[in-house]
Order: C-alpha cells, then sequence, then structure tokens
C-alpha cells in the first residue's frame, strides 16, 4: 500500500508520533510493571514502528 503525502503532513505525523512516543515512553517509565498492561506496550511499539516507516519512507524517496 501506497500513501503519498506533503511534506508538511509528513512533518506533522512525525511530531505527532515523537509526542505520543515520548507520552507512553514516561508512563511506562515512572510506573511499576503492574501499573500499565499490555496495551500501552503495544501502542508504543505501533507509534515507533509507524515514526520509523515514515521517515524510512521519506529517505528512500529522496533517493
Amino acid at each position: 500500500m501506497t500513501i503519498e503525502l506533503s511534506p508538511e503532513e509528513v512533518d506533522a505525523a512525525v511530531i505527532g508520533l515523537t509526542e505520543r512516543i515520548a507520552c507512553l515512553s514516561g508512563i511506562m517509565a515512572t510506573r511499576s510493571r503492574g501499573a500499565y498492561d499490555a496495551q500501552h506496550a503495544n501502542f508504543l511499539r505501533d507509534a515507533i514502528n509507524a515514526r520509523s516507516a515514515l521517515i524510512t519512507g521519506v529517505s528512500k524517496q529522496a533517493k
């Protein structure tokens, strides 16, 4: 699947995902393991993967 985004849309998405990653990382770093569930870890992994995919896609297009 290919989705085309403008540079501004990519920047906004990367910023939003970076903020989500920071928030989720903070939750997981400051709480005991029992205070969050697997869903938090899944959300964090998904956000990291989505951000990486955006950055990788932009890098590939620039070549």
